[in-house]
């Protein structure tokens, strides 16, 4: 049997892949049936290849997504990169009308 992740380590290892959480999120994440994980005694416990799913899952329709070629990364960010944009437009026009 392999070794689980505590709610601390699933949060460390989303981390190391650039995913901003805490481990409050997978606790909730866990809770709601998102990440498979095990519940014994009031601890969260998961699969290491059941984190990875929810990487997976997490980045499916982004320019993170695995398997998709070069030419769709490339265009997935150009659009992410748009959106940034139209965002920080909207913040900054905010931020000007709080002064």
């Amino acid at each position: 049997m392999r070794d689980l992740l505590t709610i601390q380590e699933a949060a460390a290892l989303l981390q190391s892949y650039g995913i901003e959480c805490h481990w409050h999120d997978v606790k909730k994440w866990a809770v709601e049936g998102k990440i498979k994980a095990k519940h014994e005694n009031r601890v969260y416990k998961m699969d290491q290849d059941d984190v990875y799913e929810f990487l997976e899952l997490l980045w499916k329709g982004t320019s993170y997504e695995i398997g998709i070629s070069d030419e769709t990364k490339i265009s997935r960010l150009i659009q992410e990169n748009k959106q940034l944009e139209k965002e920080n437009k909207k913040l900054s026009q905010k931020l000007s009308s709080m002064k």
